[in-house]
């Protein structure tokens, strides 16, 4: 089992050591998710109210809603720039459309042009 973060040893963190004991206690292993499936898990994440208030703080936290840019510092900007870049992924993953919805999608507006 995967112990509290607040019992870790302090110092080097290890995500590769991390995520093996995700897939061993879960029995998932996360890089071999579908795109559908990943959309549908983070679509559930979101659905009640107090979810999409956190939802709104992560964007709000990634400086999606501002510019990210920093004025003369390029360090700063760059930085910023990274903490949007998450911010805007987990929001794609929840807004990306099913492939069988874009399909029927394209189907439809084919058949309006010609």
């Amino acid at each position: 089992m995967i112990g509290p973060w607040w019992r870790r040893k302090q110092g080097g963190a290890d995500p590769i050591s991390f995520q093996a004991q995700l897939v061993a206690a879960w029995g998932i292993d996360p890089r071999r998710y579908s795109a559908e499936a990943l959309r549908r898990d983070f679509s559930a994440t979101f659905t009640d109210a107090r979810a999409q208030r956190v939802l709104y703080k992560i964007l709000e936290w990634g400086h999606v809603y501002q510019p990210a840019h920093v004025a003369g510092d390029s360090h700063a900007t760059a930085f910023r720039d990274g903490e949007r870049n998450l911010a805007l992924r987990i929001l794609a993953a929840i807004i990306t459309e099913p492939e069988a919805d874009a399909q029927t999608r394209a189907e439809i507006n084919k058949s309006d042009a010609g």
